[in-house]
């Protein structure tokens, strides 16, 4: 995938809310860095990243002093200690954009961000490789229950998810596809190897539920 980042910068420019911003985009960046990797990829750079700052209008009226704000927030990512490697071997290249919504103001700029998705759609790890359409099936039927609000998906009602599809997975089949879903980003799967492997459809729990899970391995969280 090619992953498109969007900073607040009306946010990240406000004293009061500046560590919430900032804190949101580190998250983001870190999850991409993270749970979509692909460790066969011979790249470093994969999976691509672009930056977009928005919320520009709200900030300045002067698009030089929109471009310079912009400018300090992209050097105050670089100079993260926990995000140098991120920004050098991922972040692509990086747009601010004023009045997100209004296309018309906008369409030189999105032509721009449209040619350089193509020109680095070939760091994708997998670029050009054929992925089984029963997988991609699979996964589209994830989306519903996301959309519903739902949070995590235990394995039995993966099974269940799958066993209504037209064409569906074989379960030898599921662990492949468990593995499939680091590489897509959109959704995380834990304990892919073990007997109860489940897949977070809300990728912002992903954080939380790291920490809660090595809270429960360390010993420091007992079930009553």
């Amino acid at each position: 995938m090619v992953f498109i980042v969007v900073l607040d910068l009306k946010m990240c420019t406000d004293p009061e809310r500046l560590a919430a911003g900032y804190g949101i985009t580190e998250q983001w960046l870190k999850n991409i860095a993270t749970y979509a990797i692909d460790d066969s990829a011979v790249d470093a750079r994969t999976p691509p990243v672009i930056l977009v700052g928005s919320h520009l209008d709200q900030v300045s009226s002067d698009r030089e002093e929109q471009e310079a704000m912009f400018a300090d927030v992209l050097q105050t990512l670089h100079d993260n200690p926990t995000l140098q490697g991120i920004m050098v071997n991922h972040v692509q290249d990086a747009f601010p954009i004023a009045n997100l919504f209004n296309s018309t103001i906008n369409q030189d700029t999105y032509e721009v961000m449209w040619q350089r998705i193509l020109d680095i759609s070939h760091l994708q790890s997998r670029w050009k490789k054929p992925v089984p359409s029963r997988l991609t099936d699979l996964q589209h039927e994830l989306v519903r229950p996301k959309h519903q609000g739902v949070i995590v998906l235990t394995y039995e009602e993966l099974l269940h998810v799958n066993r209504n599809l037209p064409m569906p997975l074989k379960e030898d089949e599921i662990k492949d596809f468990l593995q499939n879903l680091k590489l897509n980003g959109s959704f995380h799967r834990y304990n892919v190897h073990g007997n109860s492997p489940f897949v977070i459809l809300q990728s912002q729990w992903t954080s939380f539920l790291d920490l809660f899970f090595f809270r429960v391995k360390s010993g420091y969280i007992t079930f009553m």
